[in-house]
């Protein structure tokens, strides 16, 4: 059998794809596990929900964790192993959310920025100020979210690295695949790009890339360039280290708004620069045309004026002094330039005085304009450009997954630092991207192992309910009644397993008390011993023949198998069982009968039976527990055994009987636990009892020992059910205990009875 198990495993683990294994119950309670021990909410469960679709990471609630199987990350890695530390990275985050994260803080400083002010509350420029008295506040909310959830994400996965150091190393990994994602490309090859090619880089966008990257992951992208820019961000870093190394939350986002507001007054001065930049451009474009225009009308008047322009000149110098000085030369261009009758001179005069009246115009206009800056419409628009280029960036850097305020608020913070407390590199303050040591090779074997056998369990218990509806259909031709009956093999719910959780242990005392008082009968059994001192026997036993009383014979007694046995348990889940303790004592009956089996290996099978609500007829039989299911939750499964509806005795009776009937086992044993008052629709008390008498007789036949027990004042009912009216070689047994506390051992007894 083991053979064939393990074969079945190995068939099972090589036709699993990776999208099963990491949704089996397996692995989400592996998930679980991690959560349990990271989070220490030994009180509260976080359950973890993984899925294939769509194109979210994760996203946490504080009481669920998802993880989204389809995202870039996890489709990426080339092997399962690499896809399990990615998970398991990306968990270790949302946990690192649940425990450092003042949601309710973060949502103060969002909702304070749309209303044109930041809190904390800092002493933030003047740049800034006139954004807020303009409205502007929430133009930048997007990328103050993006800062601040890289400030958060930069705390929190270093703090949960260095709390779990040992599954941190996934974290490790997800973090470098994701800053490998958006490349590290340093400011200084941008630059050297840019020259080549001759173009301008978006410093806006360069800061804000370096600013992010370094929060978010602790990595310097300038390399050896010293400017305006790079000092610039040199200065935020400090602000950026202080954040991400306080773990009080509220001086942590005083640093993010120091940063908040150094980024807008380099914007605001970036957007200016851009600004003067274009009307430097510009301007030589708007001189060029008045120059082109002037000349024309220059070479007009020269071609009137031609004749004139030699007796000009020879008056003009006749009138200048050769013994002149340069002042006096100088004063005579002046007399020169105003004498409107000289054709030349006329020329140089008009461009002069067009050439002056350009440069008032401009200086006056650039005047006005350094007065009053730009217009309000003009740096809205300017703003608006350099938000939307901007909006990739903070898409791309911005966490990619989703939370959502927990119920329960974070650990308290404390005003003290990681450095403090004596951080390693070991323990991630070192987040080098180029270092390509992935974490330790785990070995997933033996999870592997249990997705395979609860993929098996779940084949397997496709094959009972198949083989209880065939099972079923068999019933139906021996009875005259042909209602249908609904099989389902449920899984156990909190209130069974809570159940099951408060009483186990006392029920398995029970159980193995029982089982250790048949050990040493069996053992005797199996082993085979010799009786001496008899007086009579087949072998005379030579060492006792002095004794007077003559018991000198001895006999040996051969070694004997423990009987092939088979047991079913059959327990009403009717109405009237909600009376008194009737259905809670039933249930630990069923359990310690399920319990005892397993303890001596013998297969044991329990089921409920009820009806429908509507229209009565169909008898509901409910599988809780099967010897050949592999899911280990049968024990958990019996406490889902609770008061329904009606009952047809004989129909669950006659459905149990007919399972064991195909049984190989030499000894079969029906136990029935009722309280002996079938009632449905058209079957009432007296034809209920004819039918279970028809049965039980039938099936008594057949090799099957049907035993039934009365339950305090019930007693009498199933007497009459099962006992009264019938010969005593087809009745069944009956059990009279009234005390109910002593049901349970009595079931247990009446098994090792028959087992010796």
């Amino acid at each position: 059998m083991a053979k064939v198990l393990r074969r079945l495993l190995n068939e099972a683990k090589d036709k699993m794809t990776d999208e099963e294994f990491f949704t089996t119950k397996v692995m989400k309670l592996h998930f679980e596990s991690i959560i349990e021990g990271v989070c220490k909410t030994f009180k509260r469960h976080i359950e973890v929900q993984i899925i294939n679709y769509g194109s979210s990471v994760a996203c946490t609630n504080g009481d669920m964790i998802t993880v989204n199987l389809n995202n870039d990350w996890i489709k990426s890695q080339p092997t399962r192993l690499d896809k399990y530390y990615i998970i398991v990275g990306i968990i270790l985050h949302e946990c690192g959310h649940i425990l450092y994260t003042d949601f309710k803080l973060m949502e103060k400083c969002f909702d304070a920025l749309v209303h044109n002010r930041l809190f904390p509350i800092i002493d933030y420029s003047e740049t800034l100020a006139e954004c807020f008295d303009e409205n502007m506040g929430r133009r930048f909310l997007k990328v103050y979210q993006t800062l601040d959830n890289c400030v958060e994400d930069g705390h929190i996965e270093k703090r949960v690295i260095r709390h779990v150091p040992g599954y941190g190393e996934c974290l490790l990994k997800a973090r470098k695949l994701h800053l490998a994602d958006e490349g590290i490309q340093t400011y200084e090859s941008l630059l050297q790009e840019a020259k080549e090619t001759g173009s301008d880089i978006d410093r806006i966008g360069c800061v804000i890339k370096l600013v992010l990257i370094y929060a978010k992951f602790g990595v310097d992208n300038v390399g050896d360039v010293s400017d305006d820019l790079t000092k610039l961000f040199y200065r935020m870093t400090s602000h950026i280290d202080a954040a991400v190394n306080t773990n009080n939350s509220a001086a942590r986002k005083k640093e993010v708004n120091i940063i908040f507001d150094m980024l807008i007054d380099f914007i605001s001065d970036e957007i200016e620069r851009l600004k003067e930049k274009e009307k430097e451009e510009e301007k030589p474009k708007e001189e060029e045309e008045p120059e082109k225009s002037s000349e024309d009308e220059d070479e007009e008047k020269d071609d009137e004026e031609e004749s004139e322009e030699s007796p000009s000149e020879e008056d003009d110098t006749s009138e200048t002094d050769d013994d002149s000085s340069e002042e006096g030369e100088e004063s005579g261009t002046d007399e020169k330039m105003d004498d409107s009758d000289s054709p030349s001179i006329s020329e140089e005069g008009t461009d002069s005085e067009e050439d002056d009246d350009f440069e008032d115009e401009s200086t006056t206009s650039e005047a006005e304009e350094s007065e009053s800056g730009m217009s309000k419409e003009e740096k809205e628009k300017a703003l608006e450009e350099v938000l939307s280029s901007l909006g990739e960036i903070c898409d791309d850097m911005s966490d990619k997954t989703e939370h959502s305020d927990p119920m329960t608020s974070p650990v308290s913070d404390e005003d003290e630092d990681f450095e403090a407390e004596g951080t390693t590199p070991e323990e991630g303050a070192d987040f080098n991207p180029t270092n390509e040591e992935g974490p330790e090779e785990w070995d997933l074997s033996y999870l592997e192992d249990c997705a395979a056998e609860e993929e098996i369990a779940i084949a397997t218990k496709k094959n009972i309910v198949k083989a209880m509806t065939r099972n079923a259909d068999d019933t139906r031709k021996g009875r005259t009644d042909k209602f249908p009956s609904i099989q389902k093999y449920v899984e156990p719910d909190d209130e069974a397993i809570e159940m099951f959780d408060r009483e186990h242990e006392e029920l398995d005392r029970i159980a193995r008390r029982v089982k250790k008082n048949l050990d040493k009968v069996i053992k005797e059994r199996q082993k085979g011993d010799r009786l001496n001192g008899l007086y009579t026997g087949k072998q005379l036993d030579s060492a006792h023949t002095y004794r007077k009383d003559k018991r000198i014979f001895t006999n040996k007694v051969l070694p004997e198998d423990i009987p092939d046995m088979e047991v079913c348990v059959l327990v009403d889940c009717s109405g009237s069982m909600c009376c008194g303790s009737h259905m809670d004592q039933s249930r630990k009956c069923a359990y310690i009968t399920w319990k005892f089996c397993q303890f001596m290996e013998i297969p044991c099978s329990v089921y409920g039976h009820t009806t429908d609500a509507y229209p009565e007829k169909h008898v509901v039989m409910t599988c809780v527990a099967h010897p050949d299911n592999l899911d280990k939750d049968d024990e958990k499964r019996i406490f889902m055994l609770r008061p329904e509806y009606d009952n047809r005795d004989g129909w669950a009776v006659n459905f149990c009987a007919e399972a064991l009937s195909k049984s190989s086992a030499t000894s079969k044993m029906l136990l029935i636990i009722s309280d002996g008052l079938p009632a449905a629709v058209g079957y009432g008390e007296a034809l209920g009892k004819r039918d279970c008498q028809e049965v039980v007789k039938r099936y008594k036949k057949k090799g099957i020992s049907v035993i039934t027990a009365g339950i305090d004042d019930c007693a009498k009912d199933i007497k009459s059910l099962y006992v009264d009216g019938i010969a005593p070689k087809d009745a069944a047994k009956f059990l009279d205990y009234s005390d109910m506390t002593q049901l349970p051992k009595a079931f247990a007894t009446i098994i090792k009875k028959e087992l010796l």
